[in-house]
């Protein structure tokens, strides 16, 4: 009896002696450090921001096209997670993790719901913040589609814009250094032959020219010449037509040119 005792005792204090060095370890083992990283960006691309922000968290990349922004930050010590966020949010970028590798894109707009019918012979409009328009914003995309640079505009200046369906996937390019959304639009449509408006739904809108009906051809007139290009930008070669003061492609100003008017016979 006594021996059978002993046996349970012994086995009792083993599992003690068990269960208090599992409490042990798990109570020394300390909690894993976020890795901390240092950016100083004076108005470095994105690009090379995000190369030297990669290479010290010794992990892989990919930036896809038509990404492009100057970055003025300094970050010492902080977090890897919280320079990416900072830097994302500046920028206007976001990512996804694919196979352990970050892609990064342009953010995506928040999408604009659409107006439902109204249920009453009187609905409410919604206007937009004129203050908006006159909000400076900077903007460099090469070749991108008409559709990706508004949406970059709207994260830029919290403008709401959609593209009317029926517009043509043009591929623009946009260098705005601080110019207002209004300008940014009005430059940017006019070089596309398209028109923007204001909805009553607090958005715009970018859509075709409304069609005009035919001019008759006159001896002051002539249908022909409306809409030609009759000069070229001496920075870049792109033609300019009648009334242009700036360059679509490059920004670059140019003297205001006019189609020359044919002179009256001679006797």
């Amino acid at each position: 009896m006594n021996r059978f005792v002993q046996i349970i005792s012994v086995t009792v204090l083993a599992l003690l002696s068990v269960s208090a060095l599992a409490q042990s370890e798990g109570a020394t083992t300390p909690d894993p450090q976020p890795m901390l990283v240092s950016v100083d960006a004076k108005g470095d691309d994105v690009r090379e921001v995000l190369f030297d922000l990669f290479k010290q968290r010794g992990a892989s990349f990919v930036v896809q096209t038509g990404v492009f922004y100057n970055l003025y930050l300094n970050l010492e010590g902080v977090p890897f997670e919280t320079a990416l966020a900072h830097i994302c949010r500046i920028a206007g970028l976001e990512y996804r993790i694919e196979d352990g590798i970050y892609v990064f894109s342009i953010a995506k707009s928040p999408s604009v719901t659409a107006a439902q019918p109204p249920t009453t012979p009187v609905s409410a409009k919604k206007q937009l913040d004129p203050a908006l328009l006159d909000k400076e914003i900077t903007l460099r995309l090469a070749e991108n589609d008409i559709r990706t640079v508004m949406r970059a505009i709207t994260i830029k200046s919290e403008v709401p814009i959609e593209v009317a369906p029926d517009v043509p996937s043009f591929k623009i390019n946009a260098y705005l250094t601080k110019t207002t959304v209004r300008d940014a639009l009005n430059t940017l449509t006019k070089a596309a032959g398209l028109v923007w408006k204001e909805t009553d739904r607090g958005t715009i809108l970018i859509s075709k020219t409304t069609p005009i009906e035919p001019i008759l051809k006159t001896e002051t007139t002539s249908a022909t010449n409306v809409g030609a290009i009759i000069a070229h930008c001496d920075q870049c070669g792109t033609g300019l037509k009648e009334g242009w003061k700036y360059c679509p492609v490059c920004g670059n100003y140019v003297q205001p040119h006019t189609t020359p008017k044919k002179g009256g016979g001679g006797t």
